[in-house]
Protein backbone atom coordinates (compact mmCIF):
# COMPACT_ATOMS: atom_id res chain seq x y z
CA UNK A 1 0.00 0.00 0.00
CA UNK A 2 1.68 3.32 -0.90
CA UNK A 3 1.09 6.16 1.56
CA UNK A 4 0.48 10.01 0.58
CA UNK A 5 4.74 10.52 0.21
CA UNK A 6 4.62 7.73 -2.47
CA UNK A 7 6.57 5.25 -0.05
CA UNK A 8 5.25 1.96 0.36
CA UNK A 9 3.72 1.43 4.12
CA UNK A 10 5.88 -1.57 5.34
CA UNK A 11 6.37 -3.56 8.27
CA UNK A 12 10.39 -4.87 7.86
CA UNK A 13 12.18 -3.72 4.69
CA UNK A 14 15.05 -6.54 3.64
CA UNK A 15 17.59 -4.52 1.77
CA UNK A 16 20.55 -6.76 -0.40
CA UNK A 17 23.64 -4.76 -1.25
CA UNK A 18 24.87 -7.34 -3.93
CA UNK A 19 28.53 -4.94 -4.02
CA UNK A 20 29.19 -5.09 -0.19
CA UNK A 21 27.36 -8.21 0.29
CA UNK A 22 25.46 -7.24 3.02
CA UNK A 23 21.96 -7.60 3.90
CA UNK A 24 20.06 -5.04 6.36
CA UNK A 25 16.69 -5.70 7.67
CA UNK A 26 14.86 -2.35 8.38
CA UNK A 27 12.37 -2.54 10.70
CA UNK A 28 10.84 0.75 11.38
CA UNK A 29 11.68 4.68 10.07
CA UNK A 30 13.79 6.97 11.92
CA UNK A 31 17.01 8.47 13.00
CA UNK A 32 20.09 6.36 14.43
CA UNK A 33 21.21 7.71 17.59
CA UNK A 34 23.03 4.12 18.97
CA UNK A 35 24.38 1.05 16.74
CA UNK A 36 24.94 -1.90 18.81
CA UNK A 37 27.28 -4.75 18.06
CA UNK A 38 25.66 -7.72 18.68
CA UNK A 39 28.62 -9.45 16.80
CA UNK A 40 31.67 -8.97 14.91
CA UNK A 41 29.88 -7.96 11.72
CA UNK A 42 26.02 -7.77 13.08
CA UNK A 43 24.78 -4.49 14.41
CA UNK A 44 21.41 -3.14 15.59
CA UNK A 45 20.74 0.31 14.82
CA UNK A 46 18.16 2.18 17.51
CA UNK A 47 16.43 5.78 18.03
CA UNK A 48 16.90 7.88 21.14
CA UNK A 49 14.04 5.91 22.71
CA UNK A 50 15.49 2.88 22.23
CA UNK A 51 13.68 1.61 19.66
CA UNK A 52 14.95 -1.03 17.26
CA UNK A 53 15.28 0.32 13.57
CA UNK A 54 17.21 -2.41 12.38
CA UNK A 55 19.64 -4.60 12.09
CA UNK A 56 22.65 -4.96 9.02
CA UNK A 57 24.48 -8.08 8.45
CA UNK A 58 27.84 -6.96 7.08
CA UNK A 59 28.34 -10.41 5.15
CA UNK A 60 24.83 -11.39 4.14
CA UNK A 61 25.97 -15.42 4.02
CA UNK A 62 26.90 -14.93 7.89
CA UNK A 63 23.05 -14.31 8.56
CA UNK A 64 22.44 -18.26 8.75
CA UNK A 65 25.24 -18.90 11.07
CA UNK A 66 24.26 -15.78 13.28
CA UNK A 67 20.43 -16.92 13.89
CA UNK A 68 21.51 -20.71 13.97
CA UNK A 69 24.19 -19.37 17.24
CA UNK A 70 21.04 -17.73 18.50
CA UNK A 71 19.09 -20.93 18.49
CA UNK A 72 17.47 -19.89 15.11
CA UNK A 73 16.01 -17.06 16.14
CA UNK A 74 16.49 -13.30 17.05
CA UNK A 75 14.03 -11.51 19.27
CA UNK A 76 14.73 -7.34 19.65
CA UNK A 77 12.66 -5.98 22.57
CA UNK A 78 10.34 -2.87 21.75
CA UNK A 79 12.47 -0.66 23.56
CA UNK A 80 16.49 -1.12 24.82
CA UNK A 81 18.48 1.14 26.88
CA UNK A 82 21.02 3.09 25.19
CA UNK A 83 22.02 5.05 27.88
CA UNK A 84 24.02 1.30 29.69
CA UNK A 85 27.85 1.35 29.24
CA UNK A 86 28.09 -0.96 27.37
CA UNK A 87 31.99 -1.38 26.68
CA UNK A 88 32.38 -3.38 30.19
CA UNK A 89 30.16 -5.90 28.89
CA UNK A 90 32.26 -6.29 25.63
Amino acid sequence: MKTTNGMVDSVLRVRYDADADAISLQIRDGVVADTILLEEMVALDVDAEGQALGIEFAVAADMLAFLDRCGGELVVSDRLDVTADRASSA
